[in-house]
Order: C-alpha cells, then structure tokens, then sequence
C-alpha cells in the first residue's frame, strides 16, 4: 500500500489500514489469518520494522506461533483489538507480556 516511511507497519482485514497507512506506517491488508502470519515471518525476518501491529482476528489462529515470534525483543508484535470482531486476544496477549516483561499482572485484583 505504500512505501516503508516508519519503522511501524500494521496488518489488518481489508479496508482498515487506512488510518494507519495516513499516518506512515507500512500497511498490509489482508482477510486470510495464513497470509498474515507469513508476511509477519518475513517482516520479523527482514528487519526493517521495530513495531508491527497486528488485528486481533488475524492473530487469534496464530498465537502460539505470534508468541514464539515475539521471544525476540524486536520487532514487538502488539495485538490490536478489532471493534467489528471483538475477541479479547490483543488484552489477554498484552497482559501476558506484561506478566513476562516484569513478573506479574499489576492490574489483578
């Protein structure tokens, strides 16, 4: 969709990267969840990103792969949560990396 102009990019379904794209992330979209782990492999591989934003609903099939990937510092794979198909994988993700960034979940009650 455009050219690398931030260390950012963002893979989401179709139509939903235009806010991002506008503010100079890299953009991919994609509705196929396969598709989207292959073009983060290649981005992780690559090198070229330092954050990459991914949709929750594309994440969800993939976590466990997304997960190791994330092992790696950089780039951060953080999960976006999806208002149209809300799933709760971008909070539960974040919360386990915040369990492994600093040894437990602040926010438990």
């Amino acid at each position: 969709m455009s050219s690398v102009v931030s260390p950012i990019a963002y893979i989401g379904p179709m139509g939903a990267g235009l806010g991002f794209s506008l503010s100079g992330m890299f953009v991919e979209e994609t509705d196929d969840a396969t598709h989207a782990l292959e073009v983060v492999r290649r981005w992780k591989t690559g090198g070229e990103y330092k954050i990459i934003f991914m949709d929750e609903a594309l994440a969800e099939p993939n976590l466990a792969a997304i997960r190791s990937l994330n092992e790696d510092a950089l780039p951060a794979i953080m999960l976006l949560a999806n208002p149209s198909r809300p799933t709760h994988t971008a909070a539960n993700n974040l919360q386990q990396l915040m369990i492994r960034a600093i040894g437990s979940d602040i926010f438990a009650s």
